[in-house]
């Protein structure tokens, strides 16, 4: 520090004169507004985007006991690509919970319930109502950011559930 220099460490021998490039790394407008107090337009990059794998309110309208299915250690990762697959299980415990048949299509109609559930909360908080709760216009775009990014991914998986389950329904499996 009192020479004002730093070292970088390079994979391969570097010419003088030679252009560096430095690569920064990739991270969520969800970490950057954190960290850094801003985001990025066209930032579509999402380290994780985790939910309780029933929506808690669902679990109540049907009477169910939210303790019982543990939803603050039961979370699936919506960016995982076989976000799915890790909570079948327990919506086949939940079929049995229903006494519905616990097989693939009563399951990922109930994860499909679920899922449209979270999404219908997105509707709740309009993007004016951003802008009236934030000291200034930055700051408001900065979080619209964020939720859009989060509904998008959240809108894809609802349909990718949908979809799914229109081809169970129409062949009787996966």
């Amino acid at each position: 520090e009192e020479v004002k220099e730093i070292a970088v460490r390079a994979a391969k021998p570097i010419e003088k004169g030679e252009i560096l490039t430095l690569k920064i790394e990739e991270i969520s407008n969800c970490t950057a507004l954190m960290f850094y107090g801003k985001t990025f337009e066209n930032n579509d990059f999402l380290e994780t985007y985790s939910l309780p794998i029933f929506h808690p309110r669902w679990l109540i309208e049907h009477n169910l006991d939210a303790k019982e299915f543990d939803i603050t250690y039961n979370r699936m990762d919506l960016v995982k690509e076989d976000f799915d697959k890790d909570a079948m299980t327990l919506y086949q415990v939940l079929c049995q919970s229903l006494n519905i048949g616990v097989n693939d299509e009563n399951a990922y109609q109930l994860m499909y319930d679920n899922l449209k559930r979270y999404l219908e909360d997105y509707g709740y908080v309009k993007e004016n109502d951003y802008y009236r709760e934030f000291y200034n216009r930055k700051d408001a775009v900065n979080v619209i950011r964020v939720v859009d990014k989060e509904r998008r991914l959240l809108s894809s998986r609802v349909n990718y559930i949908r979809e799914k389950l229109q081809r169970i329904k129409e062949n009787g499996e996966l």
